[in-house]
């Protein structure tokens, strides 16, 4: 069942090697870049939002190899929205290319019309190491210019638009250049235009703020992390919230569910690490039922914690990490 989904959610394979400690990201402005500095771009309801720290290398590789092991499987992730973007008809101004940093924030989830991902609203910041990536910009947007089925001045920015047929639904995507070697994809323009407006402000409301409990159990310094502070409107037409109180397709029905992060850290302990966050007496019951899927034998630790429901994978003697990635994703909004 789950290798079906196999090309979905791999789509393309990355070789990635990630470092101790991913340098700030310097622009062409001089402006030093860090995963802080880019949630201050996000809007102030982004909902989730995950990391990817390199330095790796994006290189496109067989869609359907396997097995992958979950470092990269996550950096492939972290920017294939980029990357996969129109048959990947892209991918070879990029492959080779050194990617320092990927987040990627996103909001307002929902199911899809038939099979296939949820769409929802959000944005990929990738930022590639310049001294690479600057050489093939000439050529990338000559290619993107006659793709592109258009180009719209979306507060000054040149942005190429696309039309992505996924399964049931038609995906809108926006790419743009905001910076010399940053790019930005988008699922929505509404979001888009919404970072526009606060990419050089660093005042009013961060999305999702320091002073979250979630913020608590992440170790920014990791390689891979991501947080996820449940939306308190909107959350009858989202698939993966659990405060509707109804079982749907990535849920824990729990209306006093407050939050989940991840982080995954492959040069310590060969382990994903999961925090589930609830004011719920059983919440440790709850978050069973969900990561203790009965298909496949990858089954988690899940204990309660003092400041949450912990939950751990252990890859060991080369376990395939898709069950827990199909799992993870679904719980962050973005479920197949």
């Amino acid at each position: 069942m789950l290798k079906i989904l196999i090309p979905i959610l791999i789509s393309i394979s990355i070789s990635c090697c990630s470092s101790h400690q991913a340098p700030a990201v310097s622009t062409e402005d001089n402006v030093s870049l860090d995963v802080q500095n880019i949630l201050w771009w996000f809007p102030e309801d982004t909902e989730t939002v995950t990391v990817a720290r390199g330095p790796f290398k994006a290189e496109a590789l067989d869609k359907n190899s396997w097995p992958i092991d979950l470092e990269k499987a996550l950096c492939q992730i972290s920017i294939a929205e980029f990357i996969y973007l129109n048959d990947s008809k892209f991918s070879k101004y990029v492959n080779g290319q050194t990617v320092l940093l990927s987040v990627e924030g996103s909001r307002k989830f929902r199911a899809p019309t038939a099979l296939g991902g949820m769409p929802y609203e959000g944005c990929s910041v990738i930022c590639f190491d310049a001294a690479g990536f600057v050489s093939q910009t000439k050529l990338l947007l000559q290619s993107l210019q006659a793709a592109a089925r258009q180009t719209r001045n979306i507060n000054g920015h040149r942005v190429f638009v696309f039309n992505e047929k996924r399964e049931g639904d038609v995906w809108e995507i926006f790419l743009t250049f905001p910076r010399e070697s940053i790019v930005m994809c988008a699922t929505n323009e509404k979001f888009l235009s919404e970072m526009f407006s606060r990419l050089d402000k660093v005042d009013g409301r961060r999305a999702l703020p320091q002073s979250l409990p979630e913020w608590e159990s992440i170790d920014v310094q990791a390689p891979f992390w991501g947080i996820r502070h449940y939306a308190q409107s909107s959350y009858d037409q989202d698939p993966s919230s659990p405060l509707s109180g109804e079982t749907r397709g990535f849920n824990i029905p729990d209306k006093q569910g407050i939050g989940l992060t991840y982080v995954y850290d492959p040069r310590r302990a060969n382990e994903l690490r999961i925090k589930y966050l609830s004011e719920n007496k059983d919440a440790d019951r709850l978050a069973d039922e969900y990561w203790n899927a009965p298909e496949g034998e990858d089954k988690p630790q899940v204990r309660k914690g003092t400041s949450g429901v912990d939950i751990v994978f252990v890859f060991q003697n080369n376990r395939d990490p898709l069950l827990a990635l199909f799992l993870l994703r679904g719980a962050l909004g973005q479920g197949v």
